[in-house]
């Protein structure tokens, strides 16, 4: 079976985008590959297959199931790939929503969200542009794409809410005023985030309005993504504690 090269799976780490079709093999045993397939079993660009299905935030869905519809039928394929980025250990794997892929880009000088499209790897935009983000600070998580815009949120604590067709700002940012570490959920209009300090904001996505009485605060940093499923919220903190919140 085909395995990536040294030099393609390190070329990975620092910022590429690659997407797979049928016709292409990898071993499992791959880290670097592992996280690349997750494109391929999404069905993107599949011999035959005209629209694939979204996958708009981590895992897929606000249950964070990690299951698509979508059926591949190996060997596959490197269809394109895009590299933005010079710094290794990007831990936000991508999202898709219709014809794009969005996705973040670890940088030296400052991270940046990039919009590509799904076909042939062409970028749409990038945000913010020029030298990305303030030094030091990335998009360390994946970003989410619910009713035409996207949610990023940056390493200091910072929400941008993006028009996904264009990359511009949608509405004003929003300051959470500490560390993030985990990718937040959006579901039914809202808008989940927890921080590295251990507190869950909950609030409408439009307006940043709460929708809980008081923010959440567990006292143990936050490392899971959330998880918004019936009328609960489940979070796991670096300690290894499940807590499951009554949303209202």
């Amino acid at each position: 079976p085909a395995t990536l090269t040294g030099a393609q799976s390190q070329g990975y780490n620092r910022g590429s985008l690659n997407l797979l079709c049928e016709g292409y093999t990898m071993r499992k045993s791959s880290h670097v590959v592992g996280r690349i397939a997750l494109f391929a079993a999404l069905g993107l660009v599949a011999a035959g297959t005209a629209n694939a299905a979204d996958w708009p935030q981590l895992r897929g869905d606000a249950l964070r199931t990690g299951v698509s519809s979508e059926k591949l039928l190996p060997p596959l394929t490197l269809a394109w790939r895009f590299t933005a980025g010079s710094q290794t250990l990007n831990g936000a794997a991508p999202v898709i929503a219709g014809d794009t892929a969005y996705f973040a880009a670890r940088a030296a000088t400052g991270g940046s969200l990039y919009a590509v499209d799904v076909a042939t790897g062409e970028k749409r935009w990038e945000f913010p542009g020029g030298n990305g983000l303030p030094r030091g600070v990335n998009f360390p998580v994946s970003p989410v794409i619910a009713d035409g815009k996207v949610y990023a949120v940056t390493s200091d604590g910072i929400l941008y809410i993006l028009n996904a067709k264009t990359g511009k700002k949608a509405q004003p940012e929003y300051e959470l005023g500490e560390a993030v570490a985990a990718a937040p959920v959006v579901t039914d209009g809202v808008i989940y985030l927890s921080t590295s300090s251990g507190r869950v904001h909950a609030m409408r996505a439009d307006t940043y309005e709460a929708v809980w009485k008081a923010d959440y605060n567990i006292g143990d940093p936050i490392v899971g993504a959330p998880i918004v499923a019936s009328n609960m919220v489940y979070l796991q903190t670096l300690g290894n504690v499940i807590h499951a919140v009554a949303q209202g």
